[in-house]
């Protein structure tokens, strides 16, 4: 299969820096599309006297989060109850803007 992209191609990629092999990383994903993991698992509240959420609590409902790796790190997001597709790229900038939010902020 490799031999399909040619040595000359496979020589270049090799010597790229960690941050353009990123980049050549979403450009790939951005033509096949990123996996992503759907799973449900409960959430706790944070609420001190909650009753479900205690260490011994197991929590509330069952929600759906999505896994998926970006840039070498693996994420997680909070869907809601129902389950829908999501774009990788959508979330990652919208991460991004909540970060620079709370940066300015504090």
């Amino acid at each position: 299969m490799i031999e399909k992209i040619g040595k000359d191609l496979l020589d270049r990629i090799t010597k790229l820096d960690k941050f353009s092999l990123y980049e050549l990383d979403d450009y790939i994903h951005s033509l096949i599309g990123r996996r992503v993991t759907y799973i449900q698992r409960p959430s706790k509240c944070g609420q001190p006297h909650c009753k479900k959420c205690r260490v011994e609590g197991i929590g509330h409902g069952l929600y759906w989060f999505a896994k998926f790796r970006h840039e070498g790190r693996q994420h997680m997001v909070y869907i809601g109850k129902a389950k829908r597709e999501i774009n990788i790229m959508e979330v990652m900038k919208k991460k991004k803007e909540k970060k620079q939010k709370s940066k300015k902020r504090g």
